[in-house]
């Protein structure tokens, strides 16, 4: 019997249900790319961005696929307003980057009633032309 304890102690455990801080990362690429104009300098420039969502929450994910037309509207209004200048410095990318990840929310929160559950925005590939 008691070498049944910790086996059935372990078993307890397996069969509890993870909260939603112990749950691994879930990433989601959002496909295709987003391919804006920018100003940099006297010139216009093409910039390419490919965004990243990680979430601990499957069910974010379905909304995400759901909602992609607001949410590309929204990135590519963020992002054509940027400098050349802007996105090469990383400081201010990544104020851009924060920035990207409330817009995100927000537009969850306005059209699928999506609160919470998204965590981070990485910007995966950054090309500027």
């Amino acid at each position: 019997m008691r070498n049944l304890l910790p086996l059935f102690l372990f078993a307890l455990l397996l069969s509890m249900p993870l909260q939603a801080n112990e749950r691994p990362p879930i990433y989601y690429a959002i496909e295709p790319a987003f391919v804006v104009n920018i100003q940099d300098g006297p010139r216009p420039r093409f910039m390419q961005v490919k965004l990243q969502l990680m979430t601990r929450d499957p069910k974010l994910i379905t909304q995400v696929e759901n909602n992609l037309p607001p949410i590309r509207h929204a990135m590519i209004l963020l992002l054509s307003s940027q400098s050349g200048e802007t996105m090469r410095n990383t400081t201010a990318r990544e104020q851009v980057r924060l920035q990207a990840l409330e817009v995100m929310r927000e537009i969850l929160a306005e059209v699928a009633g999506v609160q919470d559950g998204l965590e981070a925005i990485y910007f995966t590939d950054l090309v500027i032309q």
